[in-house]
């Protein structure tokens, strides 16, 4: 009988015979589904896929009939009631050892395509919403390997919709159901996750469509008759490569929340397996880290506008990311934030745990891991910084070559877009959380020689090259050098360089030098409202120049106690160095007052040079 019933609404093209027969099918589910099992229950999801209007389940019959109109919405919608209801009361949690697992497989297997079926369905979004949730709940009632990979796979179809709301739906889905089971993965099931489902399953797809889609696109979508509410779209979504920007954004955001907490394991895993077979496993991680590296790389230096906004900031967020994940103390250091997971979900109406509780902290906290690290894992992590940090030296080349840029062009001020500072803004932030995560170990000043100049010949160690990309930054970030004020970009590179200068970074202090010029040993005199200013030691009239705020980082990072004494002396013969080159025959006679062609008159100052010099001495005594 119950096979009639299926059959009848399969096969029927009026919609009432289908409301009907739905409305029958649920006083069975409700007296008798708990008895269903096996093959019948199998013919039952069958039979509601086929009225969920998706095109996604095909059961090989030649019933042709077009379900995804507007008369069969209210057909779709009884049937999603149908699905809820087997799902919500009649599914119990499996296991691999389960001694009905085949049988009970296959029901669910039958489960997930009907999920997936209303996930495509055009006539209501809440249902497609609902039913990506569906397929969570599910990889959480049954966590073994078959039914995670199915599940995974059927969010990499959802995740590639037409429909915005849909895709960054099933995306978020997707990386919270790889960051709660992570922990019971293999390592084939690492290599498909990241492989086949996130880069080349969803992101590679998802780039393609930003690069090929037009705002025509949209507008053709939302012409479409069956779409039950009209809603006014923001300028920044309303075309279709934008709002695909936006889907890629969340996963690169979700890869992000994968390698936070799981890049320890998958060195691990790689290795173990490696030493386990005659086949050199580490090779596909390899493979996929310059894969994430190069995404991301290209997502940072993206053309566009604000649009593109970001999807900038999140690729630049990845590529320093991957840095802090493989730096030797891991990503831990550069925070002191600890999330705990109680690990319980709402499964059948109830809340219980699905696994044992977590602490995020534990997994990535002060170091790479809290195991001792063997010399195989620290050998491959170690590779991976270095070419995680290399992408950061291309974005540096990236922005000298920045169209429209010229640093010497002094007849035309250069003016700074408002995306680009954003962009060199948040660079900046993530390169200080990077020092902090590096400066005790890869970016370590060393020990010290005594010598009476820090202006050495350059070095490619990786202190060196975040000094020179903080350079290119400044350059970049200098919109109008008569302004009285740092922006944003420049204050947090100055103040990034203070902490490497106060962590006796020589070449941070090399750095300031640079940039402060003779800004330490002179000041500009200012003539304000017609009076000029009489106080020496004043230099509010000039404001806050990138060259004044050097000068006075220099002599600020010597009050850090975290500077060696070494560090100390020699910055200070540097300084004095500095100061006879710029001094040594003009106080000769005694004259204050200096005239520099084509930047009015400048005294001498001496602040920040006794600042070095009461500092040094006290080094040099110690």
């Amino acid at each position: 009988l119950l096979k009639m019933l299926c059959q009848t609404i399969q096969s029927t093209t009026q919609t009432e015979t289908a409301n009907t027969g739905l409305n029958a099918l649920r006083v069975v589910l409700e007296g008798a589904g708990h008895s269903l099992a096996g093959e019948n229950l199998v013919i039952v999801v069958e039979t509601l896929s086929v009225l969920s209007g998706g095109d996604y389940f095909h059961n090989g019959s030649d019933n042709n009939i077009d379900r995804s109109t507007k008369a069969w919405a209210n057909a779709s919608a009884i049937a999603f009631q149908n699905l809820k209801l087997i799902v919500d009361d009649f599914l119990e949690p499996q296991s691999a050892d389960d001694e009905l697992r085949p049988k009970s497989f296959s029901a669910r297997e039958a489960i997930l395509d009907c999920c997936v079926s209303f996930g495509k369905s055009q006539h209501d979004i809440n249902t497609s919403l609902t039913s990506i949730g569906m397929l969570w709940s599910l990889a959480d009632q049954d966590s073994t390997p078959g039914t995670l990979d199915l599940v995974l796979s059927k969010l990499t179809c959802l995740a590639l919709d037409n429909r915005a709301e849909v895709r960054n739906c099933s995306v978020n889905t997707l990386f919270s159901c790889v960051v709660g089971l992570g922990d019971q993965f293999s390592n084939d099931q690492w290599e498909k996750c990241l492989n086949k489902t996130i880069l080349f399953g969803i992101m590679k797809h998802m780039s393609s469509a930003i690069n090929g889609t037009n705002g025509d696109s949209l507008k053709q979508n939302e012409s479409n008759e069956s779409q039950r509410y009209k809603v006014s779209v923001h300028h920044s979504r309303d075309s279709a490569s934008k709002q695909w920007s936006t889907t890629l954004v969340l996963a690169l955001r979700g890869l992000e929340r994968v390698l936070r907490l799981f890049f320890c394991r998958l060195l691990r895993k790689s290795i173990e397996v490696s030493q386990h077979s005659n086949q050199h496993r580490e090779v596909w991680l390899t493979a996929t880290w310059n894969e994430i590296l190069r995404m991301s790389f290209d997502c940072a230096c993206i053309s566009g506008e604000r649009e593109t906004l970001d999807l900038r900031l999140a690729g630049i967020e990845l590529i320093t990311l991957c840095s802090q994940v493989s730096c030797k103390a891991g990503i831990g250091a550069a925070t002191n934030t600890a999330r705990v997971g109680t690990n319980m979900e709402v499964v059948g109406g109830a809340l219980r745990s699905v696994r044992a509780a977590t602490t995020v902290g534990d997994k990535n906290q002060g170091s790479l891991c809290s195991a001792p690290i063997e010399p195989e894992v620290d050998q491959l992590r170690h590779i991976f910084f270095d070419l995680a940090f290399s992408k950061l030296v291309d974005f540096r080349t990236y922005l000298e070559s920045f169209k429209g840029y010229n640093i010497h062009d002094t007849e035309s001020p250069y003016v700074v877009d408002s995306v680009m500072t954003q962009v060199l803004t948040k660079l900046t932030g993530e390169l200080s959380k990077l020092y902090e995560c590096c400066k005790s170990d890869e970016m370590s000043p060393g020990s010290f020689k005594l010598r009476l100049d820090l202006f050495v010949e350059e070095d490619h160690k990786y202190e060196s090259q975040l000094v020179n990309l903080l350079l290119v930054i400044l350059d970049n970030a200098d919109a109008d050098k008569t302004s009285r004020y740092l922006n944003q970009v420049q204050r947090g590179c100055i103040s990034m360089l203070q902490t490497m200068a106060s962590n006796s970074s020589l070449q941070a202090f090399k750095a300031l030098a640079k940039l402060s010029g003779d800004s330490m040993f002179v000041a500009r005199e200012t003539i304000r409202a017609g009076n000029s200013t009489d106080d020496d030691d004043s230099d509010d009239g000039y404001g806050e120049v990138l060259e004044l705020e050097a000068s006075k980082t220099v002599a600020s990072a010597f009050d850090s106690g975290d500077m060696s004494s070494e560090a100390k002396i020699i910055v200070m013969c540097s300084v004095l160095t500095q100061y006879l080159k710029i001094h040594g025959l003009h106080n000769e006679s005694g004259v204050n007052n200096i005239s520099r062609k084509g930047r009015g008159i400048f005294r001498a100052k001496y602040d920040t040079l006794t600042r070095v010099m009461d500092s040094g001495l006290e080094a040099t005594a110690r």
